[in-house]
């Protein structure tokens, strides 16, 4: 993170802090504004994994990578969402495990390793040895996450009155958002290059 902090900031500025802003302030009870703020900072988490896994790529490089590979990202992510749901649904920790099992996948996807489908059982196999002390990181860094956001949201909602959100409250709740994602992307790179570049 210090040694591209300006890097990751720039990017998860621009399409994640601002679009969640934006969402906050101006339709914070519309859910089509919450998918529009997903669907850009998709832009920004391929962005910062490709910044990761590819060190000699600078900011402009990173965001052409992440538009090229935009819509397979897009449909992994989907994948790995409904597989991670079914997970959580059935006793929350299998849907952290299939996380963790399959964190590989977007970084594969991101340095062309294949498309969906072989990034997918590229990772099931890259993370078979590994899958337990990745998944003690994913939990802890999930539970960092959510304890952030309630705090986050309960002094957004302390500050505005329970009402719309105040600009204040509106740019803390997008700073933890902004933060959590570029941290969770920098993992998923740093897990790629860890169990696919020899040391």
């Amino acid at each position: 993170m210090q040694a591209r902090f300006g890097d990751f900031a720039l990017v998860a500025g621009a399409f994640t802090f601002l679009p969640t802003l934006i969402w906050l302030r101006f339709a914070p009870d519309n859910p089509g504004g919450q998918l529009v703020v997903g669907l850009i900072g998709l832009v920004g988490q391929l962005s910062v994994i490709r910044l990761v896994v590819r060190p000699a790529s600078d900011t402009g490089d990173s965001i052409r990578a992440a538009f090229a590979v935009y819509l397979p990202a897009l449909g992994l992510t989907l994948a790995v969402g409904v597989a991670a749901v079914i997970g959580f649904l059935a006793l929350v920790v299998p849907g952290f495990y299939v996380l963790a099992r399959l964190i590989y996948a977007l970084p594969a996807l991101v340095v062309g390793e294949g498309g969906i489908e072989t990034s997918l059982r590229g990772s099931w196999s890259a993370t078979k040895g590994s899958a337990i002390p990745i998944l003690g990181v994913v939990i802890a860094f999930f539970l960092m996450f959510f304890i952030a956001a309630f705090l986050a949201g309960g002094i957004a909602a302390a500050i505005s009155g329970g009402g719309q959100p105040t600009l204040l409250g509106a740019v803390l709740v997008s700073a933890v958002a902004a933060t959590f994602s570029t941290y969770y992307s920098v993992l998923q790179g740093t897990v790629w290059r860890a169990l696919a570049v020899p040391a």
